[in-house]
């Protein structure tokens, strides 16, 4: 799954950004991973993970509440797909 990129975001306020980005990207033949549309059957963590693990470039939408104090906590989605990311070194 070479050349693909992830999109990480607060569903709080971050989908609607993060969802306009996913479209402009397909539709410009890019390979986008984009959980609500991209997630099929599996285990949550396992596909997250995997996919970060494959993709080449990490996006992540900075929204307001992107950086509030669930950040901070260990099993905050967002947390995790960062961290992982950057342990990574993914672009």
């Amino acid at each position: 799954m070479g050349n693909q990129i992830f999109i990480s975001y607060r569903r709080k306020d971050g989908f609607y950004p993060a969802y306009l980005l996913y479209k402009e990207l397909i539709g410009q033949n890019f390979t986008v991973f984009f959980d609500l549309k991209s997630l099929r059957t599996g285990v949550f963590p396992d596909i997250i993970r995997q996919n970060i693990e494959d993709c080449t470039d990490f996006i992540l939408i900075v929204s307001d509440s992107t950086f509030s104090q669930r950040i901070f906590q260990a099993d905050d989605w967002v947390h995790r797909e960062l961290a992982l990311a950057l342990r990574l070194n993914k672009t």
